[in-house]
């Protein structure tokens, strides 16, 4: 749990410090992204209607599940790639499970997770504004508090759970769908048979698609 906690204030002070940079270079490359889309291929002649009912729940969803698989991804490569392995089972050295192991992360794996999630989300919200001839980087999303409500509701349900003893599930249907802490918890088992198995962030359906 000590460890824990020291990986969550070294962590969280890179974090903040990180983070603004980066979400200064999202605006930019995005722009940049819809200029060359412009450039190369032409405005569309018919945008997407950006401020309409259905574009709005279309890109809230887009916009998590891009990320997801981003995440889902960035995960996969971190356990199958020896080098990136060497970074990533500082995570899976705890022999205990508390909420902070969440953050017990090598500030190598926070530094590359945030790269190429901002990279990522970049390269979505230039295409965005391309295809609803957006010109200021703008895209619509459902958010509350800034975050992406999707998201949100997955921090409320069970979240902080995903590190803990508490064996919690949410059933044969709703499983389907996102990743309870129960099954998170089974990533981190010592059984061999669990092994880079569920690692999924939001969405379990990465899982299946790719036969973890």
């Amino acid at each position: 749990a000590i460890a824990d906690y020291q990986f969550f204030l070294v962590d969280r002070i890179l974090y903040v410090i990180l983070f603004p940079v980066l979400a200064l270079l999202i605006s930019p490359f995005a722009d940049w992204i819809t200029a060359t889309l412009i450039d190369r291929l032409g405005p569309v002649a018919h945008p997407l209607q950006a401020g309409t009912g259905w574009m709005l729940a279309a890109v809230t969803l887009l916009q998590i599940a891009w990320i997801d698989f981003m995440l889902y991804y960035i995960h996969y490569l971190f356990h199958k790639v020896p080098a990136l392995w060497e970074f990533h089972k500082v995570h899976h050295s705890a022999e205990g499970m508390t909420q902070p192991t969440a953050y017990r992360m090598h500030p190598f794996e926070l530094f590359f997770n945030m790269n190429v999630t901002a990279i990522g989300t970049a390269l979505l919200v230039g295409v965005l504004g391309y295809l609803t001839g957006s010109t200021d980087g703008t895209h619509p999303e459902l958010r509350i508090l800034g975050i992406n409500v999707v998201q949100f509701a997955f921090y409320v349900i069970g979240f902080n759970l995903r590190h803990s003893h508490v064996p919690l599930g949410y059933g044969p249907v709703i499983s389907q769908v996102f990743v309870s802490p129960w099954m998170h918890q089974v990533h981190h088992s010592r059984e061999t048979r669990h092994f880079d198995k569920n690692m999924g962030f939001i969405f379990s359906f990465w899982d299946r698609m790719f036969g973890t």
